[in-house]
C-alpha cells in the first residue's frame, strides 16, 4: 500500500446515546480516531423523490487496518476539511484486503433510505 495515496484524513465515528439535562434521551454521533484515507467516488445516480431532485453517490474508501479500532458497517465516516468537505459517508459493507493489512470500506453518500 503506497502512503502516497493515503492524502485525505477521514474521522471514524459510532453511535451515542445519552440524556440532555431535561431527561430525554438524545443520540448523535462521537468521534473514534481519526486516520488517513484514499477517498474515491465509484458512480453516483439521481432520482426524483416527492417532487425534489436527490443524488446518491457509491464511495471506496481504502485506509489501513488498526486492530484497535474495530470497523463494521454500524460505524460512518466524516470527511472533514481540510482535505474534505464535511462529507458524511455511511459503511455500507467492509472488507478486508492485502492480508489483513487495509480495508476496503463501500459507503453512500446523499440519500437516506
Amino acid at each position: 500500500m503506497k502512503a502516497g495515496r493515503m492524502r485525505h484524513r477521514v474521522t471514524i465515528q459510532r453511535p451515542a446515546t445519552g440524556r440532555l439535562p431535561s431527561g430525554q434521551p438524545a443520540t448523535g454521533w462521537e468521534d473514534i480516531t481519526s486516520v488517513r484515507a484514499e477517498v474515491t467516488d465509484i458512480s453516483g445516480h439521481e432520482l426524483l423523490d416527492s417532487g425534489t431532485e436527490q443524488s446518491e453517490t457509491t464511495v471506496r474508501i481504502w485506509m489501513r487496518r488498526y486492530a484497535a479500532v474495530p470497523i463494521t458497517s454500524a460505524n460512518r465516516i466524516e470527511h472533514r476539511p481540510p482535505t474534505g468537505h464535511g462529507e458524511i459517508y455511511d459503511i455500507e459493507s467492509v472488507i478486508t484486503a492485502e492480508n489483513g493489512t487495509r480495508l476496503e470500506l463501500l459507503c453512500k453518500k446523499g440519500v437516506k433510505k
